[in-house]
């Protein structure tokens, strides 16, 4: 997908606090897949603009969306005067890979793709400006927001032989999660909210789906046989891990939809995301589970968590310590 290797060559090989080449500004552009034209294969059908991103800021598809969304030029790339469409996904993925570019080389100053032509409906690039700057910290240590851990996805059979996706949250997953909460019963909405919940508003979903992977552990699990772009999303549970502001403690919580509990999912979620935490350098992570939360109770008990009996309010508290005892879940 990425050529790293030749990427990292053309960088290293670029002089100092100055811009690349032109022909090695498009060689790295290629190096991502970024659909690089010469300029005299341009004509007069064709739309122009510019593409740039900030630094520090990993881009996924639905924040790509939003930023074109924002820009004047958004209206014409719908098409006008008989001229064709943009074709939005490639310009998503466009601005993706540029995010990731930035996201591995953070030698990277500044860069800017202008003109980048709407050629028959197809972005593809002409120019672009980088600089490249000696950068002292390590890749993905200069970004605002840690970014989406691609190698966090994994594959899993249920006790009930449903094959079974696992994977980080995306921003896009917010209709997943409204497909999920639609199929909840009372019991499991009150175990994990502690109150009844109606619905999830703009807030929560955002909450759920806006993660700083740095900061936040949040996995979910996806049934293989339902498309995650029909309305049933095939979404069957979700675990996170909130971490706390000292960067060593975090709370957990898990939620499995009604149909799918009893089933080894929950399980192997809470697992995950705690292999995560304890790579992540994590201490110890907690959390609150109602007394009458009988399974929770007996799968953290499995997993190692100490439980300890809430005096005033009859909840249970359960921590685990990383570097002592804790089991797989069967």
């Amino acid at each position: 997908m990425f050529d790293q290797e030749k990427a990292r060559n053309l960088i290293a090989g670029a002089p100092a606090q100055e811009f690349m080449s032109e022909t090695d500004s498009r060689e790295l552009l290629m190096a991502y897949g970024l659909p690089v034209i010469k300029t005299e294969s341009a004509d007069t059908e064709t739309q122009a603009l510019s593409i740039g991103l900030e630094l520090g800021y990993p881009m996924n598809r639905l924040l790509a969306r939003r930023l074109m969304q924002k820009t004047k030029a958004c209206a014409l790339l719908q098409g006008y005067r008989n001229r064709p469409a943009a074709d939005m996904e490639r310009l998503e993925e466009m601005i993706i890979r540029l995010s990731q570019l930035l996201i591995d080389f953070p030698e990277i100053a500044e860069l800017d793709m202008n003109p980048v032509l709407i050629k028959e409906g197809n972005p593809v690039a002409v120019d672009a400006r980088i600089l490249v700057s000696p950068h002292g910290v390590p890749s993905s240590l200069h970004l605002v927001i840690g970014p989406y851990q691609e190698d966090e996805k994994s594959h899993m059979l249920s006790d009930d032989g449903r094959r079974i996706f696992i994977r980080p949250v995306k921003p896009e997953d917010a209709p997943l999660f409204m497909a999920l909460f639609k199929v909840l019963s009372p019991t499991p909405i009150y175990y994990r909210f502690f109150g009844s919940l109606k619905e999830l508003n703009p807030e929560m979903l955002a909450r759920f789906t806006q993660i700083d992977y740095d900061r936040e552990i949040a996995l979910v699990a996806l049934d293989e046989d339902i498309d995650e772009n029909s309305e049933a999303g095939g979404m069957l549970g979700v675990a996170r891990i909130i971490g706390d502001s000292d960067g060593k403690t975090g709370e957990f919580a898990v939620l499995v939809g009604d149909a799918w509990q009893g089933k080894g999912i929950g399980g192997n979620l809470l697992e995950k995301c705690l292999s995560i935490a304890e790579k992540q350098g994590f201490e110890s992570v907690y959390g609150i589970v109602l007394h009458g939360n009988r399974n929770m109770l007996e799968l953290c008990k499995k997993l190692g968590f100490d439980i300890k009996r809430e005096p005033d309010s009859g909840d249970d508290e359960l921590t685990i310590h990383f570097g002592g005892t804790r089991h797989e879940v069967n």
